[in-house]
């Protein structure tokens, strides 16, 4: 039996795997993405796709942008937006390579895999968080993940968390995206932002660094209002947290405690119901396994 390639195209690189229907991975490969047009990313495309094509049945990508899967049309392309907007994308592929494609946005493909194969599984309403650069995900309403209207639903990055009337809103990524713990934390040091990472802010609050802490308790919090905000609106069962900070193993249980902290102190008369907090189960390769669930799920 033929097997399916899934392609993960991220804004620094593109991974890229043969799987089974079965979610098997095999031998996972990355080659940087190009940055320049939208040709370079052809002939990057061309060199993953072309040594597979007599053992594969059908393209299934993970896309870092809007996306109608239906359709496979790229609205926006997220961090390499400067030559992915307004793209017929499966169309190009399709005619290019003759083999069908289907192609989604990558955070819904990370709903995608953990609602089939993950913590998600038996759950009927419940989001993913992902963490990283800005703050992205997925929603589970009814069973199934939630695209919305116009395909651009789970933009947690657009939460606007802070409103000044003479001024540009405050978003949930600036709070709670990684840099919503380097930048503050690089301020209180005197530091060079890119001289900061995720390592060292973590290692400064294993050794109790009382900034480390400060700026982490701020961080905690701001993190705990975007999802009280989410579950006033979806009210879901469950939220998973992923991406590249979610393999600190503390976070899940900080977070986890700030959401108890809440519920504990809320009185009786406010309508929330406490959601579970827990980790994605699949991290480095979520995009691959949701991409190929939304393949399967268009072509069977």
């Amino acid at each position: 039996m033929k097997q399916i390639l899934g392609i993960d195209l991220g804004g620094t690189s593109i991974k890229y795997s043969l799987m089974d229907k079965e979610g098997t991975i095999f031998d996972v490969h990355h080659v940087p993405t190009p940055k320049d047009s939208f040709e370079a990313l052809i002939q990057t495309l061309d060199q993953i796709v072309l040594p597979f094509k007599q053992q594969i049945s059908g393209i299934a990508i993970s896309f870092p942008g809007r996306v109608n899967p239906l359709t496979g049309f790229i609205y926006t392309g997220g961090a390499i937006a400067s030559y992915m907007t307004n793209i017929p994308f499966k169309q190009l592929l399709e005619a290019r390579y003759q083999l069908p494609a289907a192609i989604e946005n990558d955070g819904k493909c990370a709903a995608h895999a953990e609602l089939w194969k993950g913590n998600l599984q038996n759950v009927n309403s419940g989001a993913v968080v992902l963490i990283g650069f800005g703050i992205g995900g997925g929603i589970v309403l009814d069973g199934k993940v939630w695209r919305g209207a116009h395909s651009s639903s789970s933009e947690f990055s657009n939460l606007i968390t802070d409103y000044y009337f003479d001024q540009k809103p405050g978003y949930w990524m600036d709070h709670c995206g990684i840099y919503g713990l380097l930048r503050p934390y690089a301020q209180r040091k005197g530091l060079d932002i890119t001289k900061v990472n995720g390592k060292l802010f973590f290692e400064a609050l294993d050794q109790q660094d009382q900034d480390a802490q400060s700026v982490y308790q701020h961080y905690l919090k701001s993190l705990r209002s975007g999802i009280l905000t989410l579950q006033a609106i979806l009210d879901v069962e469950k939220y998973c947290i992923g991406g590249g900070i979610s393999a600190q193993d503390r976070l899940i249980e900080d977070i986890r405690q700030e959401i108890n902290d809440y519920f504990d102190h809320i009185p009786n008369y406010v309508a929330q119901i406490r959601p579970e907090i827990d980790r994605c189960q699949f991290s480095n390769n979520a995009n691959l396994i949701g991409a190929l669930k939304n393949f399967i799920d268009i072509y069977g």
